[in-house]
């Protein structure tokens, strides 16, 4: 599919589009949309960070075509451009990019998780802040659309995996863990939704709530 046709399609303004392409890491080639793997990406970053550390740039301030230039031994150097745009804030005459660095620490977590079934929490908290450069942030709240924490425990669950039928993944979410708080099924359940109101239906329907330790927790209202 190319821009254009999905331009067509949706009924949504440009910069909205673009915005939610650049969220799933989409690049164009050949006026073609194409959707970035994890290790690609994983590759990349680790190129660009050592490419930084050796011209001695700071993270906030990448010039996008040096930078572009110098990752040409492992993608074009049109791919390299769009990636940067991606993982950065573009400077206001579009000749640099900051680094998101939460971005890039998310992105890190992700990758030690991904291919796992669970990790200890602590375990995962100390790898996580080896992985990233010492300035980056490491926040638990970063991964909340990516993760589920339970007794001590933290896995990977993807989103993108789950069914858009909202009985089918609750069910799902809550076969992964047995009490939730309401921050933590909001990421997973609020697409389902569009209003306060349809969401609070939604978990009218099919949770109930429970008291324990004087916190409010959600739980399958059925079996």
């Amino acid at each position: 599919i190319t821009i254009e046709n999905l331009r067509n399609e949706i009924q949504a303004s440009d910069e909205a589009i673009d915005a939610y392409l650049k969220k799933l890491n989409v690049i164009t080639i050949n006026g073609h949309l194409r959707l970035l793997d994890f290790d690609f990406r994983t590759k990349l970053i680790e190129y660009i960070i050592s490419i930084i550390s050796i011209q001695d740039w700071s993270k906030d301030n990448i010039p996008i075509d040096k930078c572009a230039t110098e990752m040409r031994e492992i993608c074009p150097k049109y791919v390299a451009k769009q990636f940067l745009e991606q993982i950065g804030t573009i400077s206001s005459d579009d000749n640099s990019i900051s680094l998101n660095k939460n971005t890039i620490s998310t992105h890190y977590a992700l990758d030690l998780l991904r291919n796992l079934e669970k990790m200890k929490l602590s375990e995962f908290m100390t790898c996580w802040r080896e992985c990233v450069p010492a300035e980056f942030p490491i926040d638990l709240e970063q991964l909340k659309e990516f993760v589920i924490m339970s007794e001590g425990t933290i896995s990977y669950i993807d989103i993108d995996n789950l069914s858009e039928k909202a009985n089918e993944r609750i069910k799902t979410l809550f076969s992964r863990k047995n009490n939730w708080t309401l921050s933590e099924l909001e990421p997973f359940l609020s697409s389902l939704t569009t209003s306060n109101a349809e969401f609070n239906s939604l978990l009218a329907t099919h949770t109930r709530c429970i008291l324990k330790d004087g916190q409010k927790y959600y739980v399958p209202k059925y079996g």
